[in-house]
């Protein structure tokens, strides 16, 4: 009897669910047609910035880096602020922006954008 292996696309069909609800942050998943996402709400924002320590040291230069590098996490508040800005709408002042050492408790790598 053959095995039947699914995916996450197969078990969320529409809207969005609480896939983790920890101490730190809540994880949601969406799915809007055939487009799927995951949310990340933290609950305070010291969680958030350790989580980015942790991936930064985690982080090697040496490595071999695939299409997609995460760069940083943004707090929700903050990004919405930059969106109303027009700072996510702009590859270059958004590059400015994530590697400027005011901000680089976002980053999770010391790669340059």
């Amino acid at each position: 009897m053959e095995q039947e292996h699914f995916t996450l696309g197969d078990l969320i069909t529409h809207g969005t669910y609480m896939l983790y609800d920890g101490p730190d942050k809540t994880v949601w998943i969406t799915r809007d047609g055939d487009q799927m996402y995951q949310t990340v709400e933290w609950k305070h924002v010291g969680a958030l910035l350790a989580d980015n320590q942790a991936a930064a040291n985690e982080f090697s230069n040496s490595g071999q880096l695939g299409d997609n590098v995460r760069v940083a996490s943004i707090p929700l508040g903050i990004y919405q602020r930059w969106s109303a800005d027009g700072i996510t709408e702009d590859p270059v002042a958004l590059a400015r922006r994530l590697n400027d050492a005011d901000y680089s408790k976002f980053r999770v790598n010391n790669l340059r954008v």
